[in-house]
């Protein structure tokens, strides 16, 4: 061992950079054509994905149609059968003749009496059955006695509503039915009549055989209590369900597996799910959807290697290429080899000296090619600047140095500027709480609150367009217009306008705007009136309500169009309301996927917390944004402003 790691460092210049140079290639090649691979496989999930669940969710939403049409169809005639002269063997025939007549799926029709209806000189019947025989329609006087003991009897008497039962073999016709039933109710609200329709499953057989899963997959229907209906293997038929599968496997791994999808199709009513088929362990997909009041899942099982077999076909002409392009680049690689191994076998002692720092080193005397006194005067060239460079990185250091200093100065300078002290809302029954988190040293948002009088409770925010210095500077001048103005003027569109005809005198190139939302709170009478200057809707927080953000016309920006005139919007909070304020930095935070974090994740996330007070909850949000971005650096100043009516004088808005 030792002696061949002694012969690899004792290799020529020439034979280490063709080695490297062809593994490097060797490398690219491999990362290129596994990464395409992971690329191919990704895309084809994706695809199978967006297929798949569109297929379900389409034939469910047929299957759905079709039940919808015969429902509507059985109620229709279920409503005239209330006439007590339909009940009659006469009517009731030609009743049931119409509901068969009325959609095409029907096969079948019964009316049955109940034990406890009333008596009735007009009826000389208790269950009357009509079926479709060809063109013909088939009367039967059913055991009423009999009829009764059946699941499509007992469960709409049971529930008082209309039901669908569970499929079942009929023994007529051999076929695969599923029955609608509705009880008709007495003046107590008891069921005396319960009139069906029957439904040939035969169709959505069918309908599976024509779904696209190829040789390999495998279309499945199950029934509400997960009964095989139609798959692969006939014998599973009405005989078994995934309850039992899993409870006659030995293997516990098969169990699990049975459990876990039997589990996951009854609390979910669409999705997919990968595991490994009991038996084969081979991987496969599963994407199902399920009615949940027909109690009918349609489930398509689609093996992982159709994936992998798609791959290999889009690949397998990439490693010939590959061996192609790494031939073809072993005649330039000798040559560059060979090019740069001769003269750098000459520079190789100076040039360690000089990596080491020995900048006063002599360079060894060029040789009669022109080419090596080129390359010695670039080491000559190349030491010189390295040893400028040393102090040039000396002073810039320095200077970095105190310039991180200067932002960490202006970090402290700008946090001053806004208020920290949400003690003086206690005052006035307010419970109060601000913050703002610059995405660099300093950043563009604002927020300022302020009691200018018993009645006018002060409050903006706002996000300068761009962030660091000059975002800074703009908006320390428009967070003092704001305060300023508001506090001189009672009207908040008047100020807002008076605020922007200031600002545009600070933005004469209009390259800086600003979105600012202002207003005043009266907290004795809970009115809110406040201006809108084209920044986000604020969310609401009710008591027994959802939050939901506020309907407002939102202005154009400040800084940008001189004469804009803004205008007033009016709102109430009642006691124990909270309006929530924030800047896009909140709902435009990114994860590493790209997507943003959204209006409805910040629903979601106040709806949880709001109640746990202003500071919890404005904690709890800020860690949910940054829980979100998970390590992705900050795009976006967050800042958040949320106070909460605690006047219970302003309960009637009065």
């Amino acid at each position: 061992m030792n002696t061949r790691l002694l012969s690899l460092r004792h290799l020529s210049l020439f034979t280490w950079l063709m080695a490297i140079t062809l593994l490097s290639v060797s490398l690219v090649l491999a990362f290129v054509g596994f990464s395409n691979r992971l690329m191919f496989k990704r895309v084809l999930l994706r695809s199978q994905d967006n297929m798949f669940t569109a297929l379900m969710r389409a034939s469910m939403e047929e299957i759905e149609a079709h039940c919808n049409n015969v429902e509507e169809a059985i109620n229709q005639n279920a409503l005239e059968y209330k006439d007590k002269s339909f009940h009659t063997r006469a009517r009731t025939v030609q009743l049931l003749d119409k509901c068969l007549q009325s959609h095409e799926l029907l096969c079948g029709a019964e009316v049955i009496f109940t034990e406890s209806a009333p008596e009735d000189p007009n009826r000389d019947f208790t269950a009357l059955y009509v079926y479709q025989q060809g063109p013909e329609s088939i009367l039967l006087e059913r055991d009423a006695a009999q009829d009764r003991q059946e699941p499509w009897y007992q469960l709409p008497i049971l529930n008082k509503s209309p039901v669908w039962s569970e499929p079942y073999i009929d023994s007529g016709s051999q076929k695969l039915m599923i029955t609608y039933s509705i009880p008709l109710m007495d003046e107590q609200g008891n069921p005396y009549v319960i009139l069906t329709g029957d439904i040939a499953l035969d169709w959505l057989d069918s309908m599976l055989k024509d779904l696209p899963v190829g040789d390999s997959g495998e279309p499945i229907l199950l029934s509400a209590q997960q009964r095989f209906l139609v798959c692969g293997n006939k014998d599973y038929v009405l005989k078994e369900s995934l309850p039992s599968l899993a409870e006659s496997c030995t293997c516990p791994e098969d169990k699990a597996t049975f459990e876990r999808v039997s589990q996951t199709i009854t609390t979910a009513e669409s999705g997919r799910l990968r595991f490994k088929y009991p038996g084969t362990k081979e991987p496969v997909w599963c994407y199902f959807n399920r009615h949940p009041e027909i109690g009918l899942t349609l489930a398509c099982v689609l093996p992982e290697k159709r994936v992998h077999n798609a791959i290999a076909n889009m690949t397998r002409w990439i490693p010939l290429f590959g061996l192609i392009g790494l031939m073809l680049m072993a005649v330039p690689a000798w040559g560059i080899a060979r090019s740069v191994a001769r003269p750098l076998s000459k520079l190789r002692v100076a040039a360690a000296q000089i990596a080491q720092g020995n900048f006063q080193v002599p360079l060894p005397p060029a040789a009669s090619n022109g080419e090596i006194s080129s390359l010695i005067s670039s080491f000559d060239k190349m030491r010189i600047d390295l040893s400028r460079y040393v102090d040039d990185l000396t002073e810039t250091t320095a200077a970095r140095e105190r310039l991180a200093v200067s932002l960490r100065v202006a970090h402290d300078i700008q946090l001053g500027m806004v208020p920290k002290d949400f003690s003086a809302g206690m005052e006035h029954n307010i419970d109060l709480y601000a913050t703002m988190k610059p995405a660099q040293e300093v950043g563009g948002d604002l927020y300022d609150f302020a009691f200018f009088d018993k009645d006018r409770f002060y409050f903006c925010i706002g996000d300068v367009s761009g962030k660091g210095v000059p975002a800074s500077l703009f908006m320390a001048v428009g967070k003092t217009l704001l305060k300023s103005l508001f506090h001189s003027m009672n009207d908040p569109g008047e100020a807002m306008t008076a605020v922007n005809r200031e600002l545009i005198q600070y933005n004469p190139d209009g390259t800086s705007f600003i979105t600012a939302l202002a207003g005043y709170f009266c907290p004795r009478t809970g009115d809110l009136v406040c201006a809108y200057a084209g920044h986000n809707p604020p969310v609401v927080l009710r008591k027994g309500v959802k939050p939901e953000y506020l309907r407002v016309k939102p202005g154009l920006p400040l800084a940008i169009v001189p004469d804009y005139t803004y205008v007033n919007e009016h709102f109430h909070l009642d006691p124990g309301d909270a309006l929530f304020l924030y800047t896009d930095g909140v709902t435009e935070a990114m994860n590493p996927e790209g997507e943003c974090y959204g209006e409805e994740n910040l629903l979601a996330a106040l709806e949880k917390n709001w109640r746990s007070g202003v500071q919890p909850c404005t904690q709890a949000v800020l860690e949910q944004v940054q829980n979100w971005a998970n390590g992705s650096v900050q795009s976006d100043d967050i800042t958040m402003l949320m106070f909460v009516n605690n006047n219970e004088t302003s309960a009637t808005g009065k």
